[in-house]
Order: structure tokens, then sequence, then C-alpha cells
């Protein structure tokens, strides 16, 4: 299973460049993850099961990999379901041991990448007006 984790870097550069290497080390394979975000209807929704699901990693919009929010350089990928999810029957897809197949329109999935905490450099204090 892909291992979600933090890291840190010195700088924002720093972090952005490590979560862009992260990315490109896997876009275009298979990975395992244990949650999953995604639209069905109207809503956002995020989806946790107890088994990791099988993901491929798709390319991904740069403005996605090097998200910014607050010090932390923290990355969403775009990702196709391989397993059968989506289907009633899918079974292996259960949360604290119940069925939880994704719903049948489900769409847009992606997942989170490693987040890289930075040093946040602190703005200058005005002082008085001009």
């Amino acid at each position: 299973m892909f291992k979600l984790s933090q890291g840190y870097a010195a700088t924002m550069e720093e972090a952005i460049e490590k979560a862009r290497a992260d990315y490109a080390s896997v876009v275009g394979t298979i990975i395992e993850v244990p949650s999953l975000y995604g639209y069905s209807g109207e809503d956002s929704c995020e989806w946790h099961y107890d088994e990791p699901i099988r993901v491929l990693v798709l390319p991904t919009a740069d403005g996605d990999i090097t998200r910014i929010c607050d010090n932390f350089v923290d990355p969403y990928w775009d990702v196709e379901v391989i397993e059968s999810a989506l289907k009633p029957e899918a079974q292996r897809f259960t949360w604290n041991g119940e069925p939880r197949p994704l719903p049948a329109d489900a769409r847009s999935f992606w997942v989170d990448g490693i987040s890289y905490e930075f040093e946040k450099k602190k703005a200058a204090k005005v002082v008085g007006t001009p």
C-alpha cells in the first residue's frame, strides 16, 4: 500500500519539489490507498475502507500537486478506481465490517499525496502609516 505520510522541507520551494517528485514516481502506476475522495450527485464525498483500494494515478494539474495550505504543500492526485468498487456485490469494500460499495454515480476521484510542512516566513510588520 502507498504510505501516505507527512514530510518536512526547509522552504516552500523545497516542499513543492518534493511533492512533484512524489507524484512523478507514481503517475501511471497502480497504488493502494486507505481512502478515496470524489463526487456523488452534487456532493463532494470521502470514502474510507477496511482494506486498501487499488487506484491508477492519472495525469493531474500541477496546481493540485503543489497546492499550498497554510505552511503545507498538500497535494491531490487524480485517480481511477481499478477494482469493481462500483458494483453492489463488491463485499471487499467495507467500512467497520459493513459492505460499502461506491455509489453508482461516483466520479472524479482523487487521493491525498504526501503533505510537506515547510517553514513559513513571517511577513514584516508594518508600523505607522505613510
